[in-house]
């Protein structure tokens, strides 16, 4: 997945959630948490961080649903998916990762990769559980165009037959896909799917092309100019279509294996900072496609022209990236669910479910979280088999908010939502949230986003005498503010967060939870200028027209903003002192604006202080005020010193009366919040997840099952440094804490070719790239007519004689069949065993691409004069390749294991230099070369080897 999909990443995990939740609940698929094994397939899973995270969300909700039911969690099964040519290297490595954090937190599960289209068919009929697809299926087997000159993919210029050929194509495809998927689904199974799609009916309207339009603009220009041929650029289209949600739901009903239980329309928003960056985001997309038709040579040159189109649309307002709100949802919809689904909550057995809002503004978030907050308590509901409850928002703002707007707001979207919302009413609460606001224990899930961060009141203390000047030149905390300055924000931070908290304690009742979310800081330091590149520009600006005599140095020396960014410590310092609210879960992240230009900035930022700063300085500054401020800032964004990241948006709240300081205040936040951007650029905000700490909270904290003690038997042959092997796993569970189960560990010295374990004690054996290592020289080399048979080789190779080659897989066929009997005697009988070595694709052992090291190491020794050639001739490795199907013939004819699952992937070697390579390979080698050989020529040989790997990396002829 690439990085303008994460904002997105929070829908997809909901619908998959549910769709896991379902299946795990469901009465008649009993069966499936019955089961030992639950498959789950992730379809185009690419290489990157998202797949753990998808994944990692549908344990979460197995996890939650055995818990729930009481049942046993099974094992999982991940079918990771995706094209022949993706780094499913990457892929596996960035898994083992993930899970070493994840711990113990993770149920048990086994992964394997599954290459090939998902366009054929994939796994075997009726194994799979779930099935999901994250924004893959927008990509086509094939294109079919051949008429759509000076364009890539359906443009507003395209002949009407273009857009008919790709919905023709989308359609063939998306066919098939659920036709074959039908065969692989179990019938108590679902799929999640989510598509890079269009709202409206027109597949050539520019608000869906604006990367490819583009990118044809770029690739025209090269033709212009005789770079691209314009035979090449009028055949190339794209094997891309972006469907309607009526195409998709039309192929659904006609193909017919499939309901259509739930659809989702969403904003897909690009978090992008520059044209560089989204042509880096395209270039990873289609690089392969462009340099396989086009040819690699106009690549760097046709991303380059590309970047400084997509600049130029950023400046100029047309570009169509923008921020969403899912973290918020996120959290929301899991304190919702939580809520529903405790088993000792009386909520839903009510008729009513009381939601507030709280800094509500006015502008289109407002909806957007109460229904996500419907789809949840909704979803629960039908999870439990219960009536929904009607539903009661609060929507809470200061007097001066425009609730007119707000309600009207709410009465077109539910409108265009129709019947598929709950039964619910909403009220207006005028009000502070630092005021008590609701009846005592009324309301079960409150939630405020983006507005805490607003104090009551500029802090006390600068109001007395001697402190009225003491942030002179200042507007908020900065580098030049003395200590006291940042000592006063933090005690009002602490007195109004305070008092929050104990309000709602009040007006929650005892089962309800609390999401907040702030505009926050990372750093200790609260004069960090991370946090304060808006204010801080907006201070010079008023200092500006200080000098000017334009605004009054006294009115400027006593103005500060009501405003505070809390760290997490100082948010769980308040929580953990007040003490009614237990912290469940807290969040961190980067929050970047979206912004093109000073005056956005400007824009933004007018809309939630202009009401402060005319009522403090007078309406007359204010125009003259943020015309410098967007200049200080566009300079910022030239010179590169600005943390801000590009966007087009100029929208400023509704109401234009001039409001009171606190009126203004959290009427704009909730515009700012709306549009994504609201905090300064690039700061954090905080999330934090709250739950009443009621009497009987404790009691509702789901107690994790102990875990089996697990006894670890670690094996090598006698030489190996125990030692060290065990020193490093104490350093390693000191680092990893409370997260480990129970184990104790044990060294088993001896050979893999032997007994180790007692009979029939373990439950699961692992053996990750040793079984290449055979039990000695293969037999027929030591008689007198073969010790020199394998001449000038120490491993197979072309020079070597047919009779080698046998010999070798007679050894390895001994030994593997001897390694399978002996762990069928010690493998309890429902135990599994996990083997990898280093094999080969090709069915000849001399191919020249298994042996990139073997045979620069016998060059090497080949080349010493002071080695004598008798010591050559007779030195041969213990070590063989095999292939996967020497492998499948001793298993199928030794017997005692079932060959469940094989995975073919390649072994990429990291490497940045010959030396390297020969640190590797001297590293599991040295110790048979000095027994023969002596060790007298150990170095010398391994720096002629690191010499011949050099070349060969400079001549491109190395495999590493």
């Amino acid at each position: 997945m690439h990085d303008y999909q994460d904002k997105t990443v929070a829908n997809a995990i909901f619908m998959m959630r549910k769709a896991v939740e379902e299946i795990c609940c469901s009465s008649s698929s009993g069966s499936i948490l019955s089961s030992e094994n639950f498959v789950v397939a992730d379809l185009g899973c690419s290489s990157g961080p998202n797949a753990f995270m998808y994944f990692a969300a549908i344990m979460d909700a197995i996890g939650e649903s055995c818990d729930r039911l009481s049942r046993r969690a099974p094992e999982i099964q991940l079918l990771l998916n995706d094209l022949p040519g993706n780094d499913f290297n990457t892929l596996f490595r960035s898994f083992a990762s993930e899970r070493e954090k994840g711990g113990k937190r993770l149920l048990p599960h086994y992964m394997v990769g599954v290459p090939g289209s998902f366009y054929g068919r994939l796994f075997p009929c009726k194994r799979v559980h779930f099935v999901y697809s994250c924004l893959s299926l927008h990509w086509l087997s094939q294109e079919n165009v051949r008429l759509n000159k000076g364009n890539i993919y359906i443009s507003k210029t395209s002949p009407p037959l273009v857009s008919k050929l790709y919905l023709e194509q989308f359609q063939r495809d998306f066919r098939s896909f659920l036709n074959l998927r039908s065969k692989e689904i179990c019938s108590d199974g679902r799929m999640v799917l989510t598509f890079f799609g269009r709202r409206c009916s027109d597949p050539a309207d520019e608000e869906h092309n604006y990367v490819w339009t583009p990118l044809a603009e770029a690739l025209n220009e090269m033709v212009l100019e005789g770079i691209v041929k314009a035979s090449e650029m009028d055949s190339f289209n794209l094997p891309y279509y972006q469907p309607s949600m009526e195409e998709v739901k039309m192929v659904t009903r006609d193909e017919g294996s499939f309901d259509l239980m739930e659809e989702q329309v969403f904003d897909l928003n690009w978090d992008v900072a520059n044209g560089g960056n989204v042509a880096g985001i395209i270039r990873a997309v289609s690089e392969s496609m462009l340099a396989s038709h086009f040819g690699e040579t106009i690549i760097d040159e046709l991303f380059s022209r590309f970047a400084a189109i997509i600049a130029e649309l950023l400046l100029k307002g047309k570009s169509k990236y923008d921020k969403t709100v899912a973290n918020a949802i996120f959290m929301m919809r899991k304190a919702v669910e939580e809520i529903c689904c405790s088993s000792s909550s009386s909520i839903l057995s009510s008729e009513n479910f009381v939601v507030a809002d709280l800094g509500c503004s006015s502008g289109p978030n407002a909806f957007m979280y109460f229904a996500a907050i419907m789809d949840a308590i909704g979803e629960s509901c039908d999870r439990l088999s219960r009536r929904a409850p009607e539903i009661q928002l609060l929507l809470n703002d200061l007097p001066g908010n425009d609730f007119n707007t707000l309600f009207r707001s709410f009465a077109s979207e539910r409108e265009k939502r129709g019947k598929r919302l709950l039964p619910h009413y909403m009220v207006g609460v005028p009000g502070s949230f630092y005021g008590r606001l609701f009846p005592c224990k009324r309301v079960h899930f409150v939630y405020s986003c983006l507005s805490l961060h607003w104090l009551s009141q500029v802090p006390r203390g600068f109001d007395t005498k001697e402190n009225v000047r003491l942030n002179k030149g200042n507007i908020y905390i900065s580098k030049t503010s003395p200590p006291l300055v940042s000592k006063l924000y933090l005690e009002q931070f602490q007195r109004d967060f305070r008092s929050f908290l104990n309000l709602r304690s009040k007006e929650i009742c005892s089962d309800g939870r609390m999401v907040l979310t702030f505009f926050g800081r990372r750093c200790s330091d609260p004069a960090d200028e991370e946090h304060n590149y808006v204010w801080t520009p907006l201070a010079e600006a008023l200092n500006e027209m200080v000098l000017e005599g334009i605004v009054k140095a006294s009115e400027m020396d006593s103005f500060n903003l009501p405003y505070y960014q809390p760290s997490m410590e100082e948010v769980k310092m308040v929580t953990r002192d007040e003490g009614s609210f237990d912290l469940m879960e807290e969040q961190v992240f980067d929050l970047n604006w979206d912004v093109a230009n000073g005056g956005n900035v400007a824009g933004i930022i007018r809309a939630v202080s202009e009401s402060m700063l005319a009522s403090h300085f007078g309406e007359t500054i204010i125009d003259e005020l943020f015309s410098r401020f967007a200049a200080i800032i566009a300079e910022l964004l030239l010179k590169g010193k600005s943390n801000s990241k590009c966007d087009i948006h100029d929208e400023k709240s509704s109401g234009g009366d001039l409001l009171q300081q606190q009126q203004r205040q959290h009427s704009f936040v909730g515009e700012l919040r709306g549009r994504g951007f609201g905090l300064l650029l690039g700061a954090q905000r905080i999330h934090v997840l709250c739950g009443d700490n009621g009497r009987n909270w404790r009691e509702l904290r789901p107690v994790e099952p102990p875990g089996p003690e697990i006894q670890l038997l670690l094996n090598d042959l006698p030489g190996n440094d125990f030692n060290t092997l065990f020193r490093s796993f104490a350093s390693e569970r000191e680092k990893g804490g409370k997260r480990l189960l129970p184990h104790y560990m044990v060294g088993v010295p001896g050979s893999f070719y032997g007994r180790l374990f007692p009979c029939k004690r373990v439950h699961f054996v692992y053996s990750c790239l040793s079984l290449h290592w055979l039990s000695q020289v293969p037999r027929g080399f030591d008689t007198k007519e073969n010790v020199r048979l394998n001449k000038g080789n120490i491993y197979i190779s072309k020079t070597s004689p047919p009779l080698v080659s046998k010999l070798y897989l007679e050894q390895f066929q001994r030994d593997f069949r001897s390694f399978l009997n002996l762990r069928s005697k010690e493998i309890c009988s429902d135990g599994r065993m996990v083997l990898t070595f280093f094999g080969r694709r090709c069915s000849d052992p001399a191919d020249e691409e298994h042996n990139y090291v073997w045979t620069p190491l016998a060059e090497a020794l080949n080349e010493m004069g002071i080695v004598k050639a008798s010591e050559m001739d007779s030195f041969n490795l213990p070590y063989y390749q095999p292939s996967m199907e020497e492998v499948k013939m001793v298993t199928r004819d030794e017997g005692s294991f079932d060959l469940m699952e094989e995975q073919v992937f390649d072994l990429n070697w990291d490497v940045a230099n010959g030396g390297n390579v020969a640190g590797i390979i001297r590293a599991v080698s040295e110790s048979m070369l000095a027994s023969h050989f002596g060790e007298t020529i150990i170095d010398e040989l391994f720096s002629r080897f690191a010499a011949i790997i050099a070349e060969l990396l400079l001549k491109g002829k190395s495999k590493y």
